[in-house]
């Protein structure tokens, strides 16, 4: 059977990532992402932890997600009931507090100094703001990690 481990994770079992899209062009493609995946699964002793999103963004995009394939088609799950899925909670929206950091607006860093906001881009926690600053210097941060004070 091979070595066995405790535990194992496999993650990101979804259609288009687990079995990845390019997989679906032939049959034996298919079957060998189907294998690694059944190895992966009968390698944990004790626990298999299996783990996927129902939403995946991608480049800035929310895509809904199916379950992979594979889950359906093994016996590892089959009689699983659903009160057995463990739902975690879903974080709180970033929403940054007190002025709003927009473009022209100037802004000090401990670092770099003062300069000026000149783009920003993405929505909520993944925001990247880009400042110019009065020495010349160009940086890109992400917003909710960036020590920026408002001048």
């Amino acid at each position: 059977k091979g070595l066995e481990f405790p535990a194992v994770f496999l993650t990101g079992l979804e259609d288009g990532l687990f079995p990845i899209n390019a997989s679906h062009s032939s049959n034996s493609e298919m079957e060998e992402e189907r294998r690694l995946c059944y190895v992966g699964m009968t390698r944990a002793k004790q626990k298999l932890f299996i783990t996927w999103a129902n939403t995946r963004k991608i480049f800035g995009k929310t895509y809904p997600n199916m379950v992979s394939r594979f889950l359906f088609e093994t016996e590892l799950i089959k009689g699983t009931e659903e009160k057995e899925v463990e739902e975690l909670p879903q974080g709180e929206p970033y929403i940054p507090s007190g002025p709003r950091i927009v473009p022209g607006r100037k802004v000090a860093h401990p670092v770099y100094g003062t300069g000026k906001v000149v783009n920003l881009v993405g929505t909520g926690e993944f925001t990247k703001v880009t400042v110019v600053f009065d020495n010349g210097g160009r940086q890109t941060f992400m917003l909710k990690y960036a020590p920026l004070e408002i001048i």
